[in-house]
C-alpha cells in the first residue's frame, strides 16, 4: 500500500486494518518492522530510523516504550 504522503506498507491486511507482521516506511525515512493490531504497532518491533538508529521493544498503542525490554541501539551498534 502506498499512501499519499509517500508512506508505504507492507505486509498484512484484515478488514481494511494493517494486522500481523508487516513493515511501513515512512516517508522522513524511519522504518517499522514488527507486529501490528488493527492499524496500530504492536510489540515486539522495531524502528529503524532515518540517521540508522535503531529502537527495539515494546509498543502501546503506537508508541514506543523504552524499559527493561527496550533498548536502542546507535549505527555503530553500541546500546
Amino acid at each position: 500500500m502506498i499512501y499519499t504522503n509517500g508512506d508505504i506498507y507492507e505486509g498484512r491486511w484484515k478488514k481494511n486494518e494493517r494486522t500481523k507482521r508487516g513493515k511501513m516506511i515512512y516517508h522522513d525515512g524511519k522504518i517499522f518492522e514488527g507486529k501490528w493490531s488493527w492499524g496500530k504497532l504492536k510489540d515486539p518491533g522495531r524502528i529503524i530510523t532515518f540517521n540508522g538508529r535503531i529502537f527495539e521493544g515494546k509498543w502501546k498503542a503506537s508508541k514506543f516504550e523504552l524499559n527493561d525490554y527496550g533498548k536502542m541501539r546507535d549505527v555503530d551498534g553500541k546500546v
